[in-house]
């Protein structure tokens, strides 16, 4: 464990810059990414009422995709879980259906009965939110395995690792 420490002090926060800005720039590319994926998916896709709804369907597409991205990487993230952050989790996360369900039960909203409604029961939606999320978190992943497999395969053995 001291030695994890001091990996963790020394080597890690020394890449604290570099990590900083590869995650600025992966931010941008999937962003840009995730945008067009929703956009080409959804762009011209009619509503209910037969008006086009345009970046209002890629809207939804990219902020369900960024609440799902960040719950899954704070859990993959902080190893740290107990009862107290599953619980502030899953509160957290439910805020998304409290939000749906106040914009479709809301007769003065303007996204009454429109976006939400109609999107979440739509198929392609939900293959379209899951590759994003993969596009999303993959990367990451793909380094975290790198790491722990391959650099240093002795701090796999620590709980929480």
């Amino acid at each position: 464990m001291a030695e994890y420490s001091w990996y963790c002090r020394e080597t890690k926060m020394g890449m604290l810059n570099s990590t900083y800005g590869y995650f600025l720039i992966w931010a941008y590319i999937s962003g840009s990414i995730v945008f067009l994926i929703s956009m080409y998916s959804f762009g011209e896709m009619t509503g209910p009422n037969g008006y086009m709804n345009g970046y209002w369907n890629a809207g939804v597409s990219v902020i369900i995709t960024i609440i799902i991205c960040h719950h899954i990487m704070m859990v993959n993230e902080t190893r740290n879980i107990h009862w107290f952050l599953v619980i502030f989790w899953c509160i957290s996360f439910g805020f998304l259906f409290l939000t749906i369900s106040s914009n479709d039960s809301i007769e003065d909203s303007p996204f009454y009965k429109n976006q939400w409604s109609f999107m979440l029961t739509d198929p392609i939606f939900y293959l379209v939110v899951t590759m994003n999320c993969f596009i999303v978190m993959l990367p990451r992943y793909l380094y975290l395995i790198y790491e722990h497999v391959y650099q240093h395969p002795e701090f796999t053995k620590i709980k929480g690792l």
